[in-house]
């Protein structure tokens, strides 16, 4: 039988939920070694490809999740203060590319993961 247009959009929802479950969890563990995420984009109907800012108050890395080819690109950028008590962030040609790093999801790795160990040897390690 056929899904129909009802099932699917239920399946978006539930991806959607699960999806943002799991950024919390990275937030909450993030947060108790003082690194915060500062922003998150995501789209469930471009390949459920999503970006995230993540770092201190003066230092981030973006990074832009890829879930068909199942990368990360990974830019870093200096934070500034805004003026009003929190951090402006950076144009887009200001962020520079650090690499790109091959997830295998359909492996068994977990990109959450590997986002929460990338971040905590950058800013818990240094």
């Amino acid at each position: 039988m056929e899904p129909t247009e009802q099932d699917r959009h239920r399946k978006d929802c539930e991806h959607g939920v699960r999806h943002f479950e799991r950024v919390l969890r990275l937030a909450l563990n993030l947060a108790s070694c003082g690194v915060a995420i500062h922003k998150h984009n995501y789209d469930p109907h471009f390949n459920s490809a999503w970006e995230l800012v993540a770092g201190t108050h003066t230092h981030a890395l973006k990074f832009f999740w890829d879930a068909r080819d199942q990368f990360f690109t990974m830019r870093q950028a200096e934070l500034k203060d805004s003026g009003y008590g929190t951090v402006k962030m950076p144009y887009d040609h200001e962020w520079q590319l650090v690499g790109e790093e091959s997830v295998d999801v359909r492996g068994g790795a977990d990109e959450m993961e590997f986002l929460e160990r990338y971040l905590r040897a950058k800013y818990v390690a240094s």
